[in-house]
């Protein structure tokens, strides 16, 4: 378990899916805090928009949290653009030259030179959403017909385990932001 401070990130040495296993919970009435992260080595049935599988070279980055929402809250589906925003954060400060060729495609993808760096995939579960990120740090698939890319492609060597605090740490600022100020 990667602590960092009120939350927690807890790594699963091989899972069929991160998503999977929060949804499942959620149905069987476990409680899922809000925050907490869920993180594999490893994914056996990793799966994006569509049903289209998920990639998961060794190095890369998989992990879900929960987002239980409240009446008030805007609406679910905004929560892709909520966690675009924060993958793109969480990779900001290390490549600040480099900063307009990273950019968000709606309506769940994080593109660097017009490869696919990270995908996200929003799934709901009564008044929970489960959302699910997987970013290519250390390699990326072969995707005929589509274009992909890794950070270490770029020069960028990144830690999952840092990186997986930098974007628990930013998803709850700017899940709080989302909140209290809306899509603005």
């Amino acid at each position: 378990m990667v602590d960092r401070g009120a939350r927690s990130i807890r790594i699963a040495g091989e899972t069929g899916s991160t998503n999977a296993d929060l949804l499942n919970a959620l149905r069987a009435g476990d409680p899922v805090a809000e925050g907490e992260w869920l993180i594999a080595d490893r994914q056996t049935a990793g799966r994006g928009r569509q049903g289209r599988r998920w990639f998961d070279g060794h190095g890369n980055y998989m992990g879900s949290t929960v987002v239980h929402l409240y009446p008030d809250d805007p609406p679910a589906h905004t929560l892709a653009l909520l966690a675009g925003l924060c993958v793109r954060n969480a990779i900001a400060g290390l490549m600040p030259d480099r900063m307009g060729r990273l950019m968000l495609k709606w309506p769940n993808d994080v593109l660097l030179d017009d490869g696919k760096l990270a995908g996200i995939l929003l799934e709901r579960e009564g008044p929970s959403v489960v959302v699910g990120i997987g970013v290519n740090l250390v390699r990326a698939p072969q995707v005929e017909g589509r274009e992909t890319t890794a950070l270490a492609v770029h020069g960028i060597a990144l830690e999952r385990d840092d990186f997986a605090r930098n974007l628990a740490k930013d998803f709850e600022q700017e899940l709080r932001n989302w909140r209290t100020g809306g899509l603005e």
